[in-house]
């Protein structure tokens, strides 16, 4: 209200106008929202020829990312002409708060309106994007709009959508639960569950995917609510079965190998598209077929270690599943076009490195990291040598996720830290923290012993007389201003070294599945990206190859490099490596 006071009267007005009647599609999650936000933005486009806009979080590259219309991230010109409409009009609003000082948006500790001289001039990062993202939208005429949750949901910067005349909410959804940032939204699937279901709201069909039980009643009840939040606590009477009337609809993933799904072709993205397929066709006013099929079924618990369980059916219906997408062509030849950055995303190395292929995913959970190994271990060539770039925030439960990834049998793994992140909410753990937490039980000391720095191994194959010299290492998660840190130091504060420690550490009770392992810690991306190529190239010589058969080998250059653990880490390798040549997600 504050913006549309004192931004431009006519630009007001159609801001106003327009999010009255635009409709618009809202998806919560712990993981696929971006991927469904995706496939749900490309059914539109493609299969209904709407004009789209999409809002989602966080950037790869450039912040331009986060707002795309029809499929491609707005012109930098827009951009920044929506940003200083925004900004200006804020700062006005800002410098006339002595005369608003009886406005408030929320409860002084008197129990009185707080004044909007309280308030800051402009918002935090995500609200601000948030808002200049409804700005964007509006200025380019959008037929539909799709916005990805931010983090959580109930609290979420985006959850203003469908109350107070912000947009003609349509169909609102909730992809895969998992325990992520359990510093803010809790450490059990259940507070989770609660944080992503208060996106439902009783104007729009709630929408979720097969979840775990403890997940799936906290889901039904935020539903249910939702349902009974109008003036007299009843929902209106209309035709029994019909989107509309269920509290829950649950949509099973499609089948396999019945449809195409575009760049993002792994197992897991079958949920995600089947989630955004009732989305679109709900939104165009086409719901699918739904019908009482009992969810104990095990079409609705695989890949569900917990099982699903949502308690009393009478108030859910399920998406009658097989064929229900055979009328719909439009849904087929979205889904075939959908692409989406940065998660199963392959690059080849071009016409000098026929060989080498990279493959991006963000996965950052145990559950979208099993994902994640599935797909790699289905796209990559078997005999080639692979290699792990790795990074995570200290928040992640590195141990699980460790126990996933030494499923896979690397020759180098790489611990570097990305070009770009946020900051950290707590402070760098030590390995023994890591591991304690876990239950896990091993000698730590051995495994630091047995962490190498690029830095000094450089300084000891070029100048091996010399005194060995102390890495130069950033503490962070991201690459921030390097201090000079002797090896010691490092090992306790560098949260690569300590990541390569756990690695070690767990590596030791790990079958053997491969020849000896290579496990480095880079003091930057640049220089993980080029040793991953070097040392990766190398690593076959450690197997029973013979000389020159490792030379022909390297040559050739068969090489897998995954790279996964953060999207600030697949955001900076994209940003070096991506070209529309020789990506497999460029359009």
């Amino acid at each position: 209200d504050r913006l549309l006071r004192h931004a431009d009267p006519a630009a007001s007005q159609h801001f106003r106008s327009f999010w009255r009647n635009v409709p618009v599609i809202h998806v919560a999650g712990t993981k696929g929202k971006g991927s469904t936000c995706a496939f749900t933005e490309s059914i539109l486009r493609h299969g209904f020829s709407r004009r789209t806009g999409l809002f989602t979080s966080p950037h790869l590259v450039s912040v331009t990312e986060r707002f795309r219309v029809n499929g491609q991230p707005v012109a930098q010109a827009v951009f920044i002409n929506a940003f200083w409409q925004v900004w200006d009009a804020l700062h006005r609003a800002d410098a006339d708060q002595p005369q608003e000082a009886s406005l408030g948006d929320g409860s002084a500790e008197d129990g009185g309106p707080v004044p909007t001289s309280a308030l800051p001039a402009v918002p935090g990062y995500f609200r601000l994007l948030t808002l200049l993202g409804m700005w964007i939208f509006a200025l380019e005429n959008v037929d539909v709009v799709i916005m990805e949750v931010g983090q959580g949901g109930r609290f979420d910067a985006t959850n203003i959508l469908g109350t107070n005349g912000y947009g003609r909410l349509v169909a609102t959804g909730c992809t895969a639960l998992d325990l992520d940032h359990t510093q803010v939204l809790g450490n059990t699937l259940a507070e989770i569950a609660w944080e992503k279901g208060g996106v439902y709201k009783q104007s729009a069909p709630s929408l979720t995917i097969p979840q775990p039980k403890s997940a799936a009643r906290v889901l039904l009840e935020c539903a249910r609510a939702a349902r009974q939040r109008d003036a007299g606590g009843a929902v209106a009477s209309e035709e029994p079965g019909s989107p509309s009337t269920a509290n829950l609809i649950v949509v099973p993933p499609l089948e396999p190998h019945t449809v195409s799904l575009g760049s993002l072709s792994a197992d897991f993205q079958l949920y995600n598209a089947a989630l955004a397929s009732a989305l679109a066709l709900i939104a165009e006013g086409r719901p699918p077929p739904t019908g009482t099929t009992s969810l104990q079924d095990d079409l609705f618990v695989q890949d569900l270690e917990e099982g699903s369980s949502y308690g009393d059916e009478r108030d859910l219906r399920a998406v009658q599943v097989r064929g229900w997408l055979d009328s719909h062509s439009e849904v087929l030849v979205g889904l075939s076009k959908a692409q989406w950055p940065g998660r199963c995303h392959t690059i080849s190395g071009g016409p000098s490195r026929p060989g080498l292929r990279w493959h991006l995913d963000a996965a950052h959970t145990p559950l979208s990291m099993k994902a994640c190994v599935r797909w790699f271990q289905a796209t990559a060539t078997p005999t080639a040598r692979k290699v792990l770039l790795f990074n995570c925030s200290h928040e992640k439960n590195v141990v699980a996720l460790f126990r996933v990834l030494q499923h896979m049998a690397f020759d180098l793994v790489v611990f570097t830290p990305a070009k770009d992140a946020r900051p950290s909410r707590v402070t760098v753990p030590s390995a023994e923290e890591l591991l304690a937490a876990e239950s896990h039980k091993s000698d730590v000391s051995a495994a630091r012993d047995e962490v190498q720095f690029l830095g000094e191994v450089q300084s000891e194959e070029r100048e091996s007389k010399r005194p060995r010299p102390s890495p130069t290492l950033p503490s962070s998660i991201g690459s921030s201003a390097p201090a000079q840190q002797s090896r010691e130091e490092s090992l306790q504060t560098c949260w690569q070294a300590v990541l390569a420690t756990v690695w070690l550490s767990l590596s030791k009770s790990m079958p053997v599945t491969s020849g000896p392992q290579m496990v480095f810690v880079s003091p930057d991306l640049d220089t993980a990206l080029k040793e991953a190529l070097i040392r990766g190239e190398k690593a076959s010589t450690l197997g029973a190859l013979s000389s020159s058969q490792a030379a022909d080998q390297a040559l050739a250059g068969e090489l897998e490099v995954l790279v996964t653990g953060s999207v600030y880490l697949v955001g900076g390798v994209l940003g070096c490596l991506e070209s529309p040549a020789t990506s497999s997600a460029s359009e």
